[in-house]
């Protein structure tokens, strides 16, 4: 009724469920949902988000689950004005399997940050806190993770950069370079949880003065820092 269709296209392995990649198609009805309020999410011994794109009247993305093991494809749906009240609809159950190839992942980007995920905090030993995830780079073994409080989360050093000395990038900056945040909240928390995670992994990193600009105006914005 509501003019939208989910297509999920789960890649095999023999005859198993591969860690990926896979597809989703959302099909959308323009006339009868034109302002569509929907997303898709991972929720299991791993919690991420399926990106999707669109494209005329469907939307389409792909995914991989970051770690094997049990999960379940939720939508989240808000109506097509997308702002009725937030439906939780439960599309699938998956048990995915396969083997993590640390040497892909690394090399998917050149930033110093690994392509990491919130993992099942239930995956990591002696955790000794109430969060259900645990930011972490899957191609490390959760039992060689190093854990550090960020904030309200926990964060691994695995998780937050591919080796210790990448944080020593920051001394390549000179006196006349900013490093800064803008946005609202999730930029103040962002730099927050950065400075700890610097000050955790790289305690002998030479002190910078860093500036969070907090602002909604660009037009006409702050000249008196």
């Amino acid at each position: 009724d509501s003019g939208v269709e989910v297509m999920i296209d789960l890649a095999e392995e023999s005859s198993r469920i591969a860690l990926g990649p896979h597809g989703a198609v959302l099909m959308v009805n323009k006339a009868a949902c034109d302002h569509l309020g929907f997303w898709l999410r991972l929720e299991g011994d791993a919690l991420d988000t399926v990106y999707m794109v669109e494209h005329g009247e469907q939307w389409e993305g792909s995914f991989h689950f970051p770690i094997p093991g049990s999960y379940k494809l939720v939508a989240h749906w808000k109506g097509c004005d997308g702002k009725s009240p937030e439906k939780k609809i439960h599309l699938l159950d998956v048990e995915a399997t396969g083997e993590l190839d640390a040497a892909s992942s690394s090399s998917k980007s050149s930033s110093i940050y690994p392509n990491s995920a919130w993992i099942s905090a239930n995956k990591f030993k002696d955790v000794g806190e109430t969060t259900p995830y645990i930011w972490h780079n899957p191609v490390v073994p959760t039992t060689d993770a190093k854990l550090i409080k960020t904030g309200k989360s926990l964060v691994s050093r695995e998780g937050a950069v591919f080796q210790a000395t990448g944080f020593y990038s920051f001394s390549k900056l000179s006196n006349y370079e900013l490093v800064c945040w803008v946005g609202s909240k999730s930029a103040a928390d962002l730099r927050e949880v950065f400075l700890e995670e610097k000050n955790a992994v790289s305690q002998g990193q030479r002190p910078f003065k860093f500036h969070i600009y907090s602002t909604f105006n660009f037009v006409h914005p702050d000249e008196e820092w």
